[in-house]
C-alpha cells in the first residue's frame, strides 16, 4: 500500500516567466506545450486523469525533458498504482527541474497543502512517499 501520496500538481503562474521554454527555440512550440501542461492540471483537478495524462504526454511528446510534466505524469502514475512508471518520471523531473520553481503543490482533490522550492525538490519527497 502507497504512504499518502502528495499530488504535486503545478500552476503556471511562474512557468512563463521562470522556466526555459522548449529546446527547440520555437516560441510558438512553448507556448503550446504551456497550454497544453495548464490543461492537463485543469483536468487533473477535475479529476478527468485520462485528459490530464493525455495533455502530459502532448508536452512530453514535444519535449521529453520538460520538468512540469513529468512531475505531473508521476503523480498521475502513483495514484493509478504504477509506481515503476511513476518512479521513472520522477527521476526525469529531478534531473531536469533542479532550477524550475514550484508555484503551488496540490494534493487529488486541488487543494493546496504545501509548497516546495523546485519541481525537483517535490519530485524528491514523492518518491520518498512510495511503498517501494
Amino acid at each position: 500500500m502507497r504512504k499518502s501520496l502528495v499530488a504535486s500538481i503545478v500552476g503556471l503562474a511562474l512557468l512563463g516567466a521562470c522556466a526555459e521554454p522548449a529546446s527547440t527555440g520555437n516560441e510558438q512550440q512553448a507556448a503550446a506545450g504551456e497550454t497544453a501542461l495548464s490543461s492537463g492540471i485543469d483536468s487533473f483537478k477535475a479529476g478527468n486523469y485520462p485528459e490530464a495524462e493525455a495533455s502530459f504526454q502532448k508536452v512530453l511528446a514535444d519535449d521529453p525533458t520538460d520538468p512540469y510534466a513529468n512531475l505531473n505524469m508521476g503523480v498521475l502514475k502513483a495514484i493509478q498504482g504504477d509506481e515503476d512508471s511513476a518512479v521513472a518520471f520522477y527521476l526525469a523531473a529531478i534531473e531536469n527541474g533542479k532550477d524550475s520553481p514550484i508555484v503551488q503543490v496540490v494534493n487529488a482533490n486541488g487543494q493546496q497543502v504545501s509548497s516546495e522550492s523546485t519541481v525537483a525538490a517535490v519530485a524528491q519527497n514523492n518518491i520518498e512517499r512510495l511503498d517501494l
